[in-house]
């Protein structure tokens, strides 16, 4: 089944009764991460875990590809749903 603009829907990523949102009420509510009321000196005094220090390099990483991610999905016919790119520009907003 296809969508408009050619893009596949497949009918089982669709959840009955899941919560469903809209590109308008994402842009509304999307913003970036705000840091203030980190004090990022405690950390001088209390150093994080290994293990946290491990788990926050990671997700830096993932974080950090997103405009590999947003180029790859630009590149396919995704691009042409204004619904698609809307949610895309609002999420390479909050990333970057």
């Amino acid at each position: 089944m296809h969508g408009p603009h050619g893009i596949r829907i497949n009918a089982w990523f669709r959840i009955p009764g899941a919560m469903r949102t809209t590109s308008e009420s994402y842009k509304q509510r999307a913003g970036r991460l705000s840091l203030d009321g980190i004090e990022f000196d405690d950390f001088k005094d209390c150093p994080l875990a290994p293990e946290a220090l491990r788990s926050l390099r990671y997700m830096h990483d993932v974080e950090h590809h997103t405009v590999c991610y947003l180029r790859d999905l630009l590149l396919t016919p995704a691009h042409r749903d204004p619904d698609i790119t809307s949610f895309l520009a609002c999420w390479v907003f909050e990333e970057m």
